[in-house]
């Protein structure tokens, strides 16, 4: 799949929210406002457990809300939440092809906070670093090979 109009982004892949409880933010998700669980694992590269969230049928072009737990106080999750408490964490942008996307965002003097990693369920990624963005974590995805495991 490629990206529309050239655009390096196709969509809003999701927003992560920072939760100090797994569980209970799934269940008020779940029971409250009425998402369901797509996909749930522990990714110890980035210290964190997560979950994607969706409602409905989800098509490719859908977004979907990713909780994220701390898996040690002295994680990055761990540390944003002592200082922040639970709230929105950063805002994930999906392309279908990370280093052309690196590559014109650096001719456009994008600021990256490293190289690109593994992210949920095998995709690549790489963060726009905060300092450069007015405060706001952006996080973008390559999703793997074989498609998003959560998607429908």
């Amino acid at each position: 799949m490629e990206n529309f109009n050239n655009d390096p982004f196709a969509c809003i892949d999701h927003v992560g929210f920072a939760v100090k409880d797994m569980d209970e933010a799934i269940k008020y998700h779940c029971d409250v406002l009425g998402f369901r669980v797509l996909f749930r694992e522990k990714n110890e590269g980035h210290g964190v457990e997560e979950a994607m969230l969706g409602t409905g049928k989800r098509g490719e072009e859908s977004t979907v809300v990713q909780l994220l737990a701390p898996l040690s106080e002295d994680s990055t999750i761990g540390k944003y939440i002592s200082k922040n408490k639970n709230m929105i964490q950063q805002v994930c942008y999906r392309t279908y092809d990370l280093d052309k996307t690196i590559a014109t965002l650096k001719e456009r003097g994008a600021v990256f906070t490293g190289e690109p990693s593994t992210g949920t369920a095998g995709s690549r990624v790489i963060f726009l670093h905060p300092k450069h963005t007015g405060g706001l974590l952006i996080e973008i995805t390559e999703p793997p090979a074989g498609g998003m495991p959560y998607k429908d």
